[in-house]
């Protein structure tokens, strides 16, 4: 159904503007571990940390929602580019 497939689109990019909002957000405040809370409620939270190893800085990004975690697998690139 093309309704449901639009309706799934547009909350997935709700989502993924939620975490790269929140990451952006706390990552220009100096802070390298937190939580951001996604809205709605039943999504769960993210908890991101930015950990250097090696001289490299990686970003960790945990989920407590499986269709966030691969949403976010699947849009790594995205999220790479902002």
């Amino acid at each position: 159904n093309q309704v449901e497939a639009s309706k799934e689109n547009l909350m997935n990019r709700e989502i993924l503007s939620q975490v790269k909002t929140g990451i952006t957000q706390n990552l220009s405040m100096g802070k390298n571990e937190f939580v951001v809370k996604l809205k709605p409620e039943g999504l769960g939270e993210i908890t991101v940390k930015l950990v250097e190893t090696g001289g490299k800085m990686a970003l960790s990004i945990m989920t407590s929602n499986a269709h966030v975690a691969s949403l976010l697998n699947n849009n790594i690139s995205e999220l790479q580019n902002s």
